[in-house]
């Protein structure tokens, strides 16, 4: 069993709660990670752990998933009872 660095979650506060989500796409060498406490959800690459994104959202976010596509991530506002849509090509939000 191993430890492996992805990707350093900014945002004030940065600690990592049960409702972080980090989902991965199928193809490619990208990775989306959810930080609960500052509502950022940052884009990186999966192998170097680089940062290539990042979307602020309202903090208590939580659980997020992937489209089949891709093209979406759907991020669920639990505090704010609000479902966010991504577009994940550019980061940017889509609609709530």
């Amino acid at each position: 069993m191993a430890q492996v660095r992805l990707a350093r979650v900014s945002g004030a506060p940065g600690r990592l709660t049960n409702a972080a989500t980090v989902a991965l796409q199928p193809s490619g060498n990208l990775g989306y990670v959810t930080n609960p406490g500052s509502g950022l959800v940052e884009k990186f690459r999966t192998i170097t752990g680089e940062t290539v994104g990042s979307t602020p959202l309202p903090q208590g976010i939580g659980p997020a998933t992937l489209s089949p596509d891709s093209r979406t991530l759907a991020v669920l506002g639990v505090t704010s009872q609000r479902l966010f849509l991504i577009n994940t090509a550019t980061m940017t939000l889509r609609n709530e």
